[in-house]
């Protein structure tokens, strides 16, 4: 699953920035208790393919910083980790100046 938590528009350069999460959650009602590990296999492909792969749709620019988690508590049968992303989203044109050029 994934969630925009919030966006921004910090400076008239035009950029935007997201702050998306992506939430991982596994079931696992073996009584091996090794739905931590199983999460921390998958938050560690996802981030190694965001560290590799820096724009997505060629219009997404991943940018800093990039952190990761896991709930350590016991949430048997279910076990989550988030990882949190930053976007720079494209440059927008100012229609309001635009005609005076």
């Amino acid at each position: 699953m994934t969630r925009v938590r919030y966006g921004e528009e910090s400076s008239e350069d035009g950029h935007l920035k997201l702050q998306v999460f992506i939430v991982i959650a596994v079931y696992d009602e073996s009584g091996n208790h090794q739905g931590h590990r199983d999460v921390l296999n998958i938050v560690q492909k996802v981030v190694n393919n965001l560290h590799h792969f820096r724009i997505l749709n060629k219009t997404f620019e991943r940018d800093f910083p990039l952190r990761w988690d896991y709930e350590d508590e016991d949430t048997f049968p279910v076990y989550f980790g988030t990882i949190e992303t930053n976007w720079i989203m494209p440059e927008t044109e100012r229609k309001d100046v635009r005609d005076l050029i």
